[in-house]
């Protein structure tokens, strides 16, 4: 689903070597800081600000002075077509978007090492495009590709990791895959984000919420319930109150009520066991201010959906 719905923040500072023959003549730190320094925050602080304009604009001449500097053929330009892809792709310019990805990809297979980070993560991205575009065994295949290449390189990544696992579930469970194998995959992405990243990152969340999706469609009613409070009490730690996140989970509220009943079917039919303490803090329905608000209807469409890492997320531009 839409994380994205998601909100993005940064992308990160890439590192652009040129291609091997300027690097010959240049130490790859100070190509880096020729191809795009001067125009690489413009980007950033554009896409934080959602001033998507800007930072298309930003993108469009970060491909110009990649062009002018290492020509069409570089790594350099393959990065500035790859983040021109991420602000398409942000503006729901979707048609636009899986063309630009595609160059970006064909040029990093050419110039860079087959686990070339920017490759792996264009990899990523193009997977989530295929998922929006509800092209799910694309989207599956590139997300392998990228979790075989990510698991591969050393140092090791986790985050990359956790993010390919994460987005490599969400098309199993549109494809209907083994349910094991989707909670395993979510399972192994929560572990690594628990591990890793702070208590309160709203990443964490997502990875939770999907995986109590993993769990309903598997029968596991109580562990989708507990997986839902524990992600909606992290989002509105993390999270402003009006965000259509924390809406999204607390529509899934009936859940808690088929929870219930059937612990109590489990206690009828074992009276031995002790009966499962009823959830709690996902009250039956949405409050009444959200019940008339489009963020509410929005919500709707999130609560059962997949949230994929989307192109401009934290852990998206790693």
């Amino acid at each position: 689903m839409r994380c994205f719905h998601v909100v993005c923040t940064l992308i990160a500072a890439c590192l652009l070597p040129a291609d091997a023959a300027q690097q010959q003549a240049l130490p790859a730190v100070a190509v880096a800081d020729r191809c795009a320094a001067e125009i690489e925050p413009r980007i950033e602080s554009a896409i934080a600000a959602r001033k998507y304009n800007e930072a298309l604009a930003a993108t469009e001449e970060f491909g110009q002075v990649a062009k002018a500097r290492f020509g069409l053929d570089s790594r350099c330009y393959a990065d500035a077509l790859a983040q021109r892809a991420v602000v398409l792709q942000l503006m729901d310019r979707m048609a636009e978007a899986g063309p630009s990805y595609e160059q970006a990809l064909a040029l990093f297979r050419k110039r860079g090492p087959p686990d070339d980070p920017k490759l792996t993560l264009t990899l990523n991205d193009l997977g989530v495009h295929h998922f929006h575009m509800r092209q799910y065994e694309k989207a599956a295949r590139g997300h392998e590709e990228a979790l075989e290449l990510r698991r591969k390189r050393k140092p090791l990544d986790e985050i990359a990791v956790a993010e390919s696992l994460h987005n490599l579930a969400d098309a199993y469970r549109y494809l209907r895959r083994a349910p094991d194998d989707i909670l395993k995959l979510y399972q192994e992405a929560l572990e690594i984000k628990i591990r890793l990243l702070k208590p309160d990152d709203v990443s964490i969340g997502h990875t939770m919420q999907n995986l109590a999706s993993a769990q309903e469609d598997r029968g596991d009613l109580s562990s989708a319930s507990r997986s839902l409070e524990q992600t909606l009490a992290l989002y509105r730690r993390a999270l402003p109150p009006d965000d259509p996140r924390i809406a999204a989970v607390i529509i899934r509220g009936p859940l808690r009520d088929r929870a219930r009943r059937a612990a109590s079917v489990r206690q009828m039919d074992c009276p031995g066991r002790s009966q499962e303490p009823p959830a709690q803090g996902l009250p039956h329905g949405p409050p009444a201010a959200l019940r008339i608000s489009a963020r509410w209807l929005h919500s709707r469409r999130l609560g059962r959906n997949a949230i994929p890492h989307r192109p401009g997320s934290a852990s998206s531009r790693r």
